[in-house]
């Protein structure tokens, strides 16, 4: 089952990029992530076969990440789809060669595809041709985690594992053996086919013998088996030679080629030492007279010059051999200072350079790694393998910058936000910088330190947000103290804005209310909402609007108090009439005026009619 890890990506997309993927195969599991950040983490604890990332707004910060992803997990592909704000973020991402970049907006079935893609092809393949000590150094070099599986042999029946995380060899097993035991049997193996798999982080550390020591050890005891073969050879030519003694008839020459060829024969047995000297008395040609006459040529010869004495010979030439030998110890002198120079010396070298390696994997501190590379560079200020340490520090030094950065972000994140958070911030913050003055991230750090009021301006919008909905007076105080200290923040206009549909739904409130004070008669509890609503949306487009309300229901409260009173001195009396006119100067813009005139109209004709009746009653009286 193939794992596909999904990095801040919609659901939505991703429920339409696995439906696309479902078309093709079936065989995949999603799982997902949130932050970037974690990216690292869970490639070092899980296998995943591909990463799918949502890069939105991608920051410096985000492309190292995936740089570093890169460098350390070389076998993951990542799928990136993003849009860039800077050249220098472009120019970084698509640098990492296990990137496949996607702009946005982008097709879902071509990424569909392209997963599909990469987790069919898979990370693997069989090399052949290169010595595995070879193999092992480059991937401690490259600090690279996989899983080789060796295979040697005629028909592959010799079959091991070698375990490596971040170029450490970690564990090895080959039939029983395990560790380091397993290292040697498959170090010695002759042409063997090396299979590269997936690595596994959780395989348990099992090796810590150095790498170096390792190769060196497997090469002593191949070379130990080497020497038992070539022995087993040499005794049973012995015992070749032996069996031809032994066999009746033998030819006395066909152990002397024995001998020539294949080195001392065994011990005789004494029996046969004799016989042998027997044999040699028997052949030794006896003093006739050819013999005796040879032997006066030769002395005639050398009387003639013709044949020299070798003694003599040697002696003229002593002074001679004396100046060749002097020569000869002058040549050989050279010759060893070039060895040390062009031979030894780089071999030693290597050896140190190796062992120091070796001792950087081990550690597992960054900064422990940079001093072990100082000490090295130190040392040995123009070595062979300077510049390449050089090179590894400045690489350590990136990544422990990269790490001190992300624990400074976290470090921040974690802090409560109140009123030391700002001070807080920027100590961490300025720390870093003072630690690394030419990190590629001064500039981020800059960025969020000017952000730090930024920082605290969310954190006062999101505890704006948090106010119950019902604490009209708590929310309309705290949006207002929020207008007044930012009133040019980034969130000012939707605090304004929230203001605003508070006002809305007091207004609609006073609305809804207005109404049960008018079934009561009793206004005076809409009229305190009014004068409320007035204090704090003086400017809302809803004032006017409540403004008149208010003038309304005031009326209707005072007109209410005047028709206790009327009732009081008689509805259609002259007391009531002047009550009606006072009313009227007091309240000039009543809403009521047409009703208490209707009203002063009605005493007036009452008290005309009845002025009339009693004038007539007056006149009856005359008559």
């Amino acid at each position: 089952m193939k794992k596909i890890l999904a990095v801040n990506i919609d659901p939505i997309a991703l429920n339409i990029i696995s439906n696309f993927l479902m078309e093709q195969t079936t065989e995949f599991e999603i799982l997902t992530a949130d932050k970037i950040g974690e990216l690292h983490e869970i490639a070092e604890k899980l296998k995943i076969d591909v990463a799918l990332i949502d890069l939105v707004k991608p920051t410096i910060a985000d492309a190292e990440i995936l740089k570093f992803v890169g460098t350390s997990h070389p076998r993951l592909p990542m799928i990136v789809m993003s849009e860039f704000n800077t050249a220098e973020i472009e120019s970084i991402i698509k640098s990492i060669a296990t990137v496949r970049y996607f702009e946005k907006p982008v097709e879902y079935e071509q990424i569909a595809g392209k997963i599909f893609e990469e987790i069919k092809t898979g990370v693997g393949g069989a090399i052949q041709g290169i010595s595995l000590a070879s193999f092992l150094q480059m991937s401690e070099m490259e600090r690279t985690s996989c899983t080789l599986t060796v295979k040697a042999g005629e028909k592959g029946e010799k079959t091991g594992q070698l375990f490596l995380i971040k170029g450490a060899l970690v564990a090895a097993e080959t039939g029983e053996l395990k560790g380091d035991e397993a290292v040697y049997e498959i170090l010695s193996w002759d042409s063997p086919i090396i299979e590269i798999e997936h690595a596994r982080p959780d395989r348990t550390k099992e090796i810590t013998t150095p790498l170096m020591n390792l190769l060196m050890e497997g090469v002593r005891r191949k070379d130990e088996k080497a020497g038992k073969k070539r022995g087993k050879k040499k005794v049973a030519i012995k015992d070749a030679k032996k069996a031809a003694l032994d066999k009746e008839g033998a030819e006395e020459a066909d152990i002397e080629k024995l001998e020539l060829e294949k080195g001392p024969a065994p011990e005789v047995p004494e029996e046969k030492k004799k016989r042998k000297k027997k044999k040699k008395a028997e052949k030794a040609p006896p003093e006739s007279p050819e013999y005796k006459e040879a032997i006066e040529k030769i002395e005639q010869l050398k009387s003639a010059g013709k044949i020299s004495d070798a003694s003599k010979i040697l002696k003229q030439k002593k002074q001679v051999t004396r100046s060749v030998a002097i020569l000869i110890a002058i040549l050989f002198a050279v010759s060893m200072v070039y060895a040390w120079v062009y031979g030894l010396r780089p071999w030693f070298e290597k050896i140190k350079y190796e062992k120091l390696i070796a001792n950087i994997a081990a550690t597992q501190n960054a900064r422990e790694k940079i001093d072990l590379l100082d000490e090295y560079i130190k040392a040995r200020p123009h070595g062979h393998y300077t510049k390449q340490a050089r090179d590894k520090r400045g690489e350590l030094a990136k990544q422990l910058a990269l790490e001190d950065f992300d624990q400074t972000i976290r470090k921040v994140s974690d802090l409560p936000i109140d009123d030391k958070f700002a001070k807080k911030a920027r100590q961490l913050y300025e720390k870093y910088l003072k630690q690394y003055p030419e990190s590629p991230y001064r500039s981020e750090i800059k960025k969020r330190i000017a952000g730090i009021p930024d920082i605290l301006n969310d954190a006062e919008y999101r505890k704006l947000r948090e106010i119950p909905k019902n604490d009209y007076s708590a929310r309309i105080d705290a949006y207002n103290k929020y207008i007044k200290k930012y009133p040019d923040g980034k969130n000012t206009k939707n605090v304004r804005e929230m203001l605003a549909n508070l006002g809305e739904d007091l207004y609609w409130h006073i609305a809804k209310k207005k109404r049960e004070c008018d079934r009561q008669k009793d206004w005076s509890g809409c009229i305190t909402l009014c004068k409320y609503f007035e204090k704090y949306f003086s400017g809302h487009k809803r004032a006017g609007e409540v403004k008149k309300l208010e003038a309304v229901m005031e009326d209707q409260e005072a007109f209410k108090a005047l028709s206790e009173e009327i009732k009081e001195k008689g509805e259609y009396s002259l007391e009531a009439k002047n009550l009606y006119l006072e009313f009227l100067k007091k309240h000039p813009s009543t809403s009521l005026r047409k009703t208490i005139e209707k009203n002063i109209s009605t005493i007036e004709r009452i008290e005309r009619e009845k002025k009339e009746w009693d004038d007539t009653v007056h006149e009856n009286k005359h008559f």
